[in-house]
């Protein structure tokens, strides 16, 4: 069975995806080749990290990038879980 939109958006969020077995990342994938909203979501994700990445790449406060990364990371995986 395939996952719904809003395990799928975690997934992206969190960054989880990958993590999964062989079988749940493949209807992840299956998901996302066949939802439009959940693939404009996971090219917003991505284009954000990417955004961060290069902001911050040449500044003194690189090195807080990564706690910045999990901070977002645990924020957007604490309002999905709330239904925010």
């Amino acid at each position: 069975m395939l996952p719904r939109c809003r395990e799928v958006s975690k997934a992206v969020a969190t960054g989880t995806g990958g993590d999964r077995p062989l079988l749940q990342r493949a209807l992840l994938r299956l998901h996302l080749l066949l939802c439009e909203p959940c693939r404009r979501h996971a090219r917003a994700i991505a284009a954000l990290g990417g955004q961060l990445r290069r902001s911050l790449a040449d500044s003194p406060e690189a090195g807080r990038l990564e706690a910045l990364e999990r901070r977002i990371v645990e924020r957007a995986a604490d309002l999905l879980n709330r239904g925010g």
